[in-house]
């Protein structure tokens, strides 16, 4: 996944998410970040503005892009100005965590 952020100087940073062994390294518009994901479902939250300041030493202005790859499957995202625990979430995008037997992980459904 690639998102490209506008910083307060006008400056497009890209952070750079990789699935998978990757160190996290920052350069001056471009930051890479490992994630590790379990089987099934997973919640990702990304904090743009915490990011852009620790990756970057700049200050967050807006979100420019969000690229995909199609490996990826989604069901929702959506941005907020601030980080919301599962009960603050509007509930079109809440989801919920099920125990099945014949699905050993956890998996998220509406």
């Amino acid at each position: 996944m690639n998102v490209l952020v506008m910083d307060k100087h006008h400056f497009r940073r890209r952070f750079i998410i990789v699935c998978g062994d990757c160190k996290a390294s920052s350069r001056l518009l471009m930051c890479t970040l490992p994630m590790f994901l379990v089987k099934g479902w997973n919640r990702v939250q990304i904090n743009l503005e915490e990011f852009t300041t620790k990756a970057f030493g700049t200050e967050y202005l807006h979100t420019i892009r969000v690229e995909v790859h199609a490996t990826c499957r989604l069901r929702h995202i959506y941005f907020t100005n601030k980080m919301n625990h599962e009960i603050a979430i509007p509930i079109e995008f809440r989801s919920r965590v099920v125990q099945s037997p014949q699905y050993p992980q956890n998996f998220l459904v509406n």
